[in-house]
């Protein structure tokens, strides 16, 4: 019998001086991809970096398999593969180099990082830009890499922060393949504050909004819950700006017939009808998030 990692977050805290990034979250984690999902300043980057141990928690617990990461030192490193929102690479080196610097931090022997190397470069398309400087490569290549490193010593943990940043739609789209491809049986936490990067791949969806987790559940189960206070109207394209003005955080929404604004309030407002059709993620946020942003 196989047993895979789990990982425990019990009421995890940090504050910066009187500011509090972090208040309390609470979740465990086992196999399967979480979309951390929130707006810019939510905390999202706060939170991975209190897992991989980066910053000092506050207060609160960090539960690899029932032990505080805090006691496990490498043991739960080893575990771990993180992939940083900002592009920290050394331009001057190949990619194959990099690659190899890496597996070096992580310990791993010469004769494993060769196999894996190769395995990863080929699986992340980048074998024949291998023997190539990073200066060269494109933003998606950039990317590409980070997330192979983060794949070295085959990590039963994966954290990604903002993997999909600056990247163009295709490019975009071949990483959320590539994700999806790599995470099986691993915990996959992928932190992003744009929805559809985690719509089609997320197992699990974890709204996160000024430092709390409001809510976590499958995609399904978070749109099911939001249906009956989803609600819109037809708009012709001179009276957006009109409705706009009294609900700020709506949509736009191209439809066979016209455009659409879409809201999400509690009750139906004068003028709006249920949404019956195409709701997701989006309305998701929006009623948990976007409402709470343009107040």
């Amino acid at each position: 019998m196989v047993i895979f990692m789990k990982l425990e977050i019990k009421n995890l805290k940090k504050n910066y001086g009187q500011k509090t990034a972090l208040n309390g979250v609470s979740i465990t984690f086992e196999a399967g991809i979480y979309g951390i999902l929130g707006e810019n300043g939510a905390g999202k980057s706060t939170f991975l970096n209190l897992l991989t141990d980066n910053v000092a928690r506050t207060s609160g617990e960090v539960l690899s398999d029932g032990a505080d990461i805090l006691t496990l030192g490498k043991k739960y490193r080893r575990k771990l593969g993180y992939m940083p929102q900002q592009q920290g690479l050394y331009e001057q080196f190949t990619g194959k180099a990099f690659l190899f610097y890496m597996a070096s931090l992580k310990e791993i022997s010469l004769k494993e990082a060769k196999g894996q190397i190769q395995e990863l470069l080929l699986k992340v398309n980048l074998s024949d830009a291998a023997g190539k400087r990073i200066s060269r490569y494109s933003g998606g290549m950039k990317q590409r890499l980070l997330l192979a490193q983060a794949l070295l010593g085959k990590p039963e943990l994966i954290i990604l922060d903002e993997p999909t940043a600056g990247l163009d739609p295709k490019e975009r789209i071949r990483m959320r393949n590539l994700i999806t491809e790599v995470s099986k049986d691993k915990i996959v936490l992928f932190a992003t504050h744009i929805v559809s990067d985690i719509e089609c791949i997320a197992d699990y969806v974890v709204l996160l909004h000024r430092g709390e987790a409001l809510r976590i559940d499958t995609p399904a189960n978070l749109i099911d819950e939001v249906k009956s206070r989803i609600f819109e109207r037809q708009c012709k394209k001179e009276e957006i700006d009109e409705v706009r003005t009294k609900y700020p955080y709506g949509n736009v929404l191209q439809k066979r017939d016209g455009l659409v604004y879409r809201i999400a309030e509690e009750r139906q407002p004068e003028g709006f009808l249920p949404a019956k059709e195409d709701l997701s993620l989006e309305d998701v946020y929006m009623f948990h998030i976007g409402r709470k942003i343009a107040d």
